[in-house]
């Protein structure tokens, strides 16, 4: 796996993820919520805190925007990022090299999807007996992009849906 993690290329995402995120938790063992988004994701931190309110970091939660589905196999769309609970990666933190390997060697080539890190953390949350919770907020792009007209204009503006209103920044 570190012969993985060390290389340049577009497949060696979700061993740097999987290795970041193992980092994170050692050096910050009781942060409650660890997020994990691409460097192109939109995040308003004040907002992001407000969607994962009520939520107890204690249970092995994935938290994230609309969900898709490949090849039968439904995860959370990593676009808008993706919001791990510290029971979460304490739940993973002893597997994950175990997890990450099954991950490269079987499920992704089954899956048809490498490197696919919003479904490999899918993968790991039915593993560990995670629940995944969606949340209407996760936009992977700013929220006002949703209320503009369809590309072309002429077209009746997108709506955000009504718990985001007070979400804009």
């Amino acid at each position: 796996l570190d012969s993985i993690a060390s290389r340049d290329d577009f497949p060696s995402n979700v061993p740097k993820f999987v290795y970041a995120l193992m980092h994170m938790h050692r050096k910050h063992p009781e942060a409650p919520w660890i997020f994990l988004s691409g460097c192109d994701t939109y995040v308003v931190p004040e907002n992001l805190a407000l969607s994962l309110e009520g939520l107890d970091p204690s249970h092995k939660l994935l938290v994230g925007g609309h969900p898709g589905v490949i090849n039968g196999e439904r995860f959370l769309s990593g676009g808008a990022g993706i919001a791990l609970s510290n029971g979460f990666v304490r739940a993973l933190a002893p597997q994950a090299c175990l997890l990450l390997s099954e991950w490269i060697e079987v499920e992704g080539p089954r899956l048809q999807c490498s490197p696919c890190s919003d479904v490999t953390f899918a993968f790991f949350a039915r593993r560990l007996g995670a629940t995944t919770v969606t949340r209407p907020c996760f936009f992977a792009f700013w929220p006002q992009y949703y209320s503009l007209p369809p590309e072309g204009g002429g077209g009746e503006a997108g709506v955000l849906p009504e718990g985001c209103r007070g979400f804009l920044p």
